[in-house]
């Protein structure tokens, strides 16, 4: 994240908000054909990504999942609705 506060605190909504601008910024690089600019964007979509994993896995406490509701982090996969 490029203010490199901490991210503990944003949601689900959030992150994928992040994460999608930067894809959005990929796909630029990609239409300009700047690859320089590419690999960039693309390093910052692989760091919003793991940011949003480690918040996951270390701050453990409930969060605002995607669909509105409180979740345990277990994610869609391990405990499907």
């Amino acid at each position: 994240m490029r203010n490199g506060g901490s991210q503990r605190h944003l949601s689900d909504q959030e992150w994928l908000t992040i994460l999608v601008e930067e894809v959005g910024e990929a796909a630029k690089g990609i239409l300009d054909k700047k690859p320089d600019g590419l690999k960039v964007e693309v390093t910052q979509v692989a760091a919003v990504a793991l940011a949003w994993l480690e918040c996951l896995e270390v701050y453990k406490a409930p969060h605002q999942s995607l669909f509105g509701l409180e979740d345990d982090n277990r994610g869609f996969y391990e405990n499907p609705p």
